[in-house]
């Protein structure tokens, strides 16, 4: 399979509430896709979309949320990349990830949460946890960029 030896643009969102838990999202059992497995909603830009855009648009299609039940924090950080095991790099057709991250804080109830929004859920479920418990039930690969992640909002984060 050809691969073009790129990283995809992508913006993520740490999710926090008043107790500094994080809000993840378990991935929907999809065949051949990374599943089961627990997250951050996160996804790639648009042509010509900025990413202060592209965080609000990937969070209301992929958890209901909207700009208004969200508080920003922090962010966007510096870019943060990461490779793809080689089995995803031919899903995705390319090496790997470079993401822009903010953190947020819930303003509105979880029950805004809607992860049924769209035709194509990504997740099946999600809970309040920590960064800790969200490292160790991450899929490998996501493992350093939650670690950077806990060192960069951590001063936010229980």
């Amino acid at each position: 399979m050809k691969n073009n030896n790129t990283f995809r643009a992508n913006v993520g969102a740490v999710i926090t509430n008043d107790k500094k838990e994080i809000l993840s999202f378990k991935r929907i059992e999809v065949k051949g896709e990374v599943n089961g497995f627990w997250q951050l909603p996160q996804g790639g830009l648009e042509e010509g979309e900025k990413p202060e855009q592209a965080i609000y648009r990937e969070l209301k299609e992929e958890t209901g949320l909207d700009k208004q039940d969200l508080k920003l924090i922090n962010g966007p950080t510096d870019w943060i990349a990461y490779e793809l095991p080689p089995e995803f790099q031919k899903s995705k057709n390319v090496l790997g990830q470079v993401q822009k991250w903010f953190l947020f804080k819930l303003i509105s109830h979880d029950d805004k949460i809607d992860l049924n929004i769209n035709n194509k859920p990504e997740f099946s479920e999600f809970k309040w946890t920590t960064i800790e418990q969200l490292i160790e039930n991450t899929i490998e690969f996501r493992k350093p960029v939650y670690k950077k992640l806990k060192i960069e909002f951590g001063k936010f984060l229980k």
